[in-house]
């Protein structure tokens, strides 16, 4: 929902799919509480937002062995260029999703013989303009064979 809000609220500049393994029983799988959705509002409002048109986001939840894979690609204009922006700002948002998504992934890690491993870079890194992010969120053995 809050995709397709943010689509209207960007006059269409972006479309997104959300692809789901049919391995995976969503009505099943525990995945922390606001693990993905920072994630998602980054890539919106820190990559897509500076596109005019052509603006894509993909969420997909894979099955790799026992592991749960989240993984949040889009298309904006990448980590680099997006810092580079923020820090030139006079007014600069600071963002506080990453820090504190890996702060609630060290206390699970912490308590839990399962891990939560994330991994972030820019998708397309030859591209001058628009590099896009991928983010990769791994759930060890959260899933069962």
């Amino acid at each position: 929902h809050y995709l397709i809000l943010e689509r209207m609220r960007f006059e269409e500049r972006f479309d997104f799919t959300i692809e789901v393994d049919k391995e995976i029983d969503i009505q099943e799988v525990k995945i922390p509480t606001m693990m993905i959705q920072p994630i998602v509002e980054n890539s919106v409002r820190h990559g897509l937002f500076h596109r005019k048109e052509g603006g894509f986001l993909s969420v997909k939840l894979m099955k790799v062995n026992k592991d749960l894979l989240i993984e949040i690609t889009d298309n904006g204009i990448g980590i680099e260029k997006s810092h580079s922006m923020k820090d030139s700002a006079s007014n600069a948002h600071q963002s506080h999703a990453t820090k504190i998504i890996k702060e609630k992934i060290e206390i699970i890690n912490k308590g839990s013989k399962d891990e939560i491993f994330v991994d972030t870079q820019e998708s397309n890194p030859i591209d001058p303009n628009f590099k896009g992010t991928c983010t990769r969120i791994t759930l060890s053995n959260l899933l069962e064979d």
